[in-house]
């Protein structure tokens, strides 16, 4: 009886299990994160206590190059932390974080799935990202929530181009990092030559693991800290055999040869691992010295090793290296316990830095005990619960169903719940959220990703840095089918634009544009679109987007005098604008005599007049307790002018770049009249446009670096074709790729590194694989923007609408 009814409840969840994953299959439920299963909607008593403690918290993100085996590793670390009963596959389409129909169709990540477990008594949030350049805004705001790293490297091509992309952005916001040399199984993997690589990144590698290679086999791994053999006994990698290594090579009687060498190996790389840790680390330093003089193994002990490793990588000076095949379940264990034990907690990071009302710096450190302070990162919708908001708390601590403040927006929002990530079913509710976790907020109605949170009461909120966006390369233009879907797809595009904030709307004569960064990243969201919400809607292929640009200095005195609605209209702006080096973007200022009249004349200070020049000040919200809000909105309305006229260019409508605009007069100096703020509003656009065409504009294209893995037989007509006159690209380098299988450098795969202009890439996937008979890998990221050649300036100009040239 007791038997039966175990298989019983056993039947019973799986099938529930299997009900609702074909349940998300049916509704295209997308949420950020969330692989629950069958364990209720309350969190167990322990996990609220790990939660409690910062100390005991890890918020890590995993980042890679497309196809380093991020998702992989991840679906490792459920397994063995208990989280799921049986692991997924990315080529069958069962993995945990890739729970899109997109995700498992392409066998990709698209979404950045996140989700928390448990390891040896550690709350681990961690959020596996996408490696394709397209998603990259997924990798930014997972990485600006974070507090360490993972980056997953290929054991056989090591560094890649978007790795190299995703290091920036660790960098970016300071984040401690660990590295896995993946796929030692694969044939010509190299654990050295992977990690020599790191040099590309200007990063010191601090090898903890050798792989353990005999007969061109990987077998298992030796730990450097303790000088331990590790090896498995089951294909699932569950249970490990950890030996002394001195004894464990006395077992292996077949490979002698191998052997030998790898002891020699594994001895000259301890001397290095602790003498690079001993240039990197003082306190370890003064020990290792003292350890030379008295040759007493005990000084060097485990616990003295792993604490130099720690300081170490916690200041960024060092890199640990570890090794490992996820996909035959080897060295993911070894990878959790690097994760818990040199990876920063939440404490451990330093304070969040924000500004305040007065335009003040001010830190503020990770505490349960300070005042509330979260960072919305992420916004995703679920078909029950509507909008859900992923935060970051900083500081402090809320309840659910407790008033906020959303300092972007000046709003105050409620939300009804607050639940723990979990792949693609987010239903494990918390009774409050704590400083140092990262959560999903239901019932914020309008915030948005990069959006400050407070509490309602906070007389001295701090505003924080929102995310980086970058700027779309691509535009399709999206219409409705029939005049009676318009508000379904004005909707769907306000959702998805709400999502995902590389994602740009734009309207331009009538038709409405939808930008975003790449072929692949349009694709999806056309899908998203039309089959996910079952929206009609007519899109049109990618155009690349153009930018506008200045090659002259100009300056230009604008009147704006006009009666509108029986008010009498009139400003009058100075200004001077100047070109500036591409990538600089557009910078304003304000000319010394009319700065010396606000600072004077004005309750106006110098960090006020900074920020508002910067864009940075929260709109709504006084900056000074002694200046109006009029007085503030004079300033800000001649800012908001510039901006939205720089949005809009004199030549083909594209956004200028890389401009200096000066602010030389204005009149009204400061006013109390809402027409006056109007007027320098509307004067403001006028000056711009009027400015931008003595400057003699110019039209600039995306520039990509592409960079192509190609056998050797194909890298003459692959370079053919990107130099010619069709694609105008130029060759940077032409390299070897790093594969130990190939001795012979004829034989090797070869790596081309071109820049080329985006619109002669559209469609290349397709060409490439022709021209090399699908032998050729490729990656493209945005490389920066260039001026056109005259007769193609002139081509696009016709293409919209326009007959000439502006500097012709």
């Amino acid at each position: 009886m007791k038997q039966r009814l175990v298989s019983a409840l056993f039947h019973a969840s799986k099938t529930a299990l299997l009900c609702r994953k074909h349940y998300y299959r049916l509704h295209k439920t997308v949420a950020f994160s969330s692989a629950s299963f069958p364990r209720g909607a309350r969190i167990a008593q322990d996990e609220l206590m790990l939660l409690s403690q910062g100390d005991k918290i890890r918020n890590i993100g995993i980042v890679a190059h497309v196809d380093a085996g991020k998702t992989t590793t991840t679906e490792r670390m459920l397994f063995y932390s208990g989280k799921i009963s049986t692991i997924g596959d990315v080529d069958h389409g069962d993995t945990v974080m890739d729970y899109l129909q997109e995700e498992r169709e392409r066998g990709i990540t698209i979404n950045a799935a996140a989700i928390s477990f448990q390891w040896k008594g550690y709350f681990v949030n961690l959020i596996d990202t996408p490696g394709h350049v397209d998603f990259t805004m997924e990798v930014e705001r997972s990485l600006r929530v974070l507090d360490g790293a993972v980056v997953v490297l290929d054991a056989v091509a090591g560094v890649q181009a978007q790795t190299e992309n995703v290091w920036r952005q660790a960098l970016r916001y300071q984040l401690p990092v660990i590295v896995f040399v993946n796929k030692m199984d694969r044939v010509g993997a190299n654990f050295y030559k992977a990690s020599r690589s790191l040099s590309k990144l200007e990063a010191i590698p601090l090898h903890l693991q050798v792989p353990i290679i005999l007969n061109n086999e990987f077998q298992g791994l030796v730990d450097l800290v303790r000088m331990q053999a590790i090896t498995y006994q089951d294909e699932l990698g569950k249970e490990t055999v950890s030996t002394p290594w001195s004894n464990w090579k006395e077992t292996i009687q077949q490979y002698p040869n191998d052997l030998k060498q790898l002891n020699e190996q594994i001895l000259e790389e301890r001397k290095s691992f602790l003498e690079t840790l001993a240039e990197n680390d003082d306190k370890f330093m003064d020990i290792y010295l003292e350890y030379l003089e008295k040759a007493d193994e005990s000084m060097l002990s485990e616990q003295v090793i792993q604490q130099a490793i720690r300081r170490a990588t916690l200041q960024r000076k060092l890199v640990p290296v570890l090794c490992g095949a996820s996909l035959r379940n080897r060295g993911v264990q070894c990878l959790l316990d690097a994760i818990v034990s040199y990876l920063p907690s939440p404490v451990e990071r330093p304070a969040i830095v924000g500004f305040n009302r007065q335009g003040a710096r001010i830190e503020r450190p990770c505490s349960v005990d300070g005042p509330f302070l979260a960072l919305a990162f992420k916004v995703t919708y679920d078909l029950h619960r509507g909008p859900l908001v992923f935060l970051r708390v900083f500081s402090g601590k809320k309840r659910a169903k407790t008033a906020i403040k959303n300092v972007n927006r000046q709003q105050r929002e409620t939300p009804t719940n607050y639940l723990l990530i979990s792949a693609d079913d987010i239903s494990i509710q918390v009774p409050e959220i704590v400083a140092g976790g990262v959560y999903a907020a239901v019932g914020l109605g309008e915030t948005a990703s990069g959006d400050t949170l407070v509490d309602i009461h906070d007389e001295d909120a701090l505003i924080l840095q929102g995310l980086h966006i970058p700027a779309p390369v691509f535009y399709v233009s999206v219409e409705a089918e029939s005049t009676r879907h318009e508000k379904a797809l004005k909707d769907a595009l306000k959702m998805l634009t709400r999502e995902d904030p590389s994602l740009k709307l734009e309207e331009n004569g009538g038709q409405t544009l939808l930008g975003g960064l790449g072929e692949l990243h349009l694709d999806i969201v056309k899908h998203r679109l039309v089959r996910d919400l079952k929206v009609p809607a007519i899109i049109g292929p990618p155009k690349v987007a153009f930018r506008e640009t200045i090659t002259e200095s100009a300056t230009n005195n604008c009147i704006y005098d006009k009666h509108i609605g029986g008010q009498h209209m009139y400003a009058e702006i100075s200004i001077q604008i100047e070109p500036l080096e591409r990538g600089q973007g557009n910078v304003f200022s304000i000319g010394d005599k009319l700065k010396r009249r606000l600072l004077l004349e004005s309750p106006f200070k110098e960090n006020q007049l900074a920020q508002i020049l910067r864009g940075s000040h929260p709109k709504g919200v006084s900056s000074n307790k002694q200046a109006s809000r009029s007085e503030l909105s004079v300033l800000e309305a001649v800012m908001e002018g510039f901006e939205n006229s720089l949005a809009r260019g004199v030549l083909a409508a594209k956004q200028v770049v890389d401009v200096h605009v000066t602010l030389l007069e204005m009149k009204p100096f400061l006013s109390l009249e809402t027409n006056a703020i109007a007027s320098l509003r509307a004067c403001a656009v006028h000056a711009i446009q009027e400015t931008l065409l003595l400057a003699k504009p110019r039209l600039l294209e995306p520039i990509m670096r592409v960079v192509i893995q190609v056998p050797s037989k194909y890298v003459g007509a692959v370079i053919s074709d990107l130099t010619g006159n069709i694609r105008r690209g130029a060759v940077v380098s032409l390299t070897n790729e790093e594969n130990s299988f190939f001795e012979k450098s004829e034989n090797m795969n070869k790596v081309i590194d071109a820049r080329v202009p985006l619109r002669s890439l559209l469609g290349y996937s397709t060409d490439i694989r022709t021209i090399t008979q699908g032998n050729a890998s490729f990656t493209m990221d945005l490389f920066g923007y260039d001026f056109l050649p005259n007769e193609a300036e002139m081509d696009i100009l016709r293409e919209e609408g326009l007959s000439f040239s502006l500097q012709s």
